[in-house]
């Protein structure tokens, strides 16, 4: 026999609250009609039946449910005593005057996101993101990742001359503390990378110049060397990531081949030498390892046209991209 739900003969039901509040249910009939299975009853303390939903440990994706987060967090961790208290184990001095507490965090990162999340903190200040992640990875066995912001601003002091300084510097602390905890156990990757915003490495074409073969001329001869003064071969690599289209947190393996310093990213993929002395041998060393793609320094092939051409065919031979920068 079919059922057919109709409103004769039904009558409105509100649940009531102690005090005799008349309240509204959460739920429609027509959801309550498909998930009737997860509904319960019984009877409490003062005698009446109240509804309750069924609450399984076990979620159907395999997670562990939890219980829905306070509106309000006014546990003693949270507050900023305990901030500058972390902050003093480790440094040996609070240093800043109201560092967040890695409980806050905590409860944020647990709250907002799984085991494989990545955390932006904008204002990274004394580092307390970091920390709190490193932590609630060691806790839980996550492989959770963040990237903290955080100018250079002046302390006044001689020990951390800017706030960027106290933030690298409590990072470092915090891996080293969860590695000694560990001891020779398996450690988790508690690896970080650490970037200042600048310039390119490379001086770029300027357009807008006078056109002039003088003008034109000057800008050449500044070409020759196109790489600016100062900057260091991690600089470049790092800029050719980016510009590649590789994350700043990819894989990066340094090798010997034939003599010449490689970077191996993620495994082979792609090979960067930035050697200022190349030759044939040491290129066919590069290709004969088979990457997708392998990129050379300009001024590494030293104006020998036909090296370049014959490093660009051994590339070509195994299809690999050849790209000179």
């Amino acid at each position: 026999m079919d059922v057919v739900s109709s409103n004769l003969n039904s009558v409105e039901v509100l649940p009531v609250t102690a005090d005799g509040v008349k309240t509204c249910w959460t739920w429609g009939k027509i959801k309550v009609a498909n998930e009737k299975s997860l509904l319960t009853a019984k009877q409490v303390s003062d005698g009446t039946w109240r509804v309750f939903r069924k609450d399984y440990l076990e979620k159907i994706d395999g997670s562990i449910a939890t219980t829905l987060p306070k509106s309000l967090w006014v546990e003693k961790e949270m507050n900023n005593d305990y901030g500058r208290r972390s902050l003093q184990e480790l440094l040996g001095d609070s240093i800043v005057e109201f560092p967040k507490s890695p409980f806050l965090i905590n409860k944020i990162v647990e709250v907002g996101m799984g085991k494989d999340g990545l955390v932006l903190d904008f204002f990274a200040g004394s580092g307390t993101t970091a920390h709190a992640v490193l932590d609630f990875n060691k806790q839980d066995g996550g492989n959770r990742k963040f990237i903290l912001v955080q100018l250079p601003e002046p302390t006044d002091r001689t020990d951390y001359p800017t706030i960027a300084d106290i933030t690298k510097e409590r990072v470092r602390r915090v891996i080293k503390k969860l590695n000694d905890e560990d001891g020779n156990g398996k450690s988790q990757d508690r690896g970080f990378r650490v970037f200042k915003l600048a310039e390119s490495n490379f001086t770029p074409w300027d357009g807008s110049i006078d056109q002039s073969p003088e003008a034109l001329s000057r800008q050449m001869e500044m070409h020759i060397e196109h790489v600016r003064q100062g900057r260091t071969d991690e600089d470049i690599l790092y800029e050719i990531l980016l510009k590649s289209g590789f994350p700043l947190s990819i894989p990066v393996e340094t090798l010997q081949v034939d003599g010449k310093t490689v970077y191996s990213i993620s495994d082979g993929i792609m090979l960067v030498c930035l050697d200022r002395n190349l030759s044939m041998p040491s290129v066919q060393a590069i290709v004969d390892r088979l990457p997708e793609r392998v990129v050379f320094l300009d001024e590494g092939f030293a104006g020998n046209d036909a090296l370049k051409v014959n490093a660009k065919e051994a590339c070509k031979l195994k299809n690999i991209v050849f790209k000179v920068v």
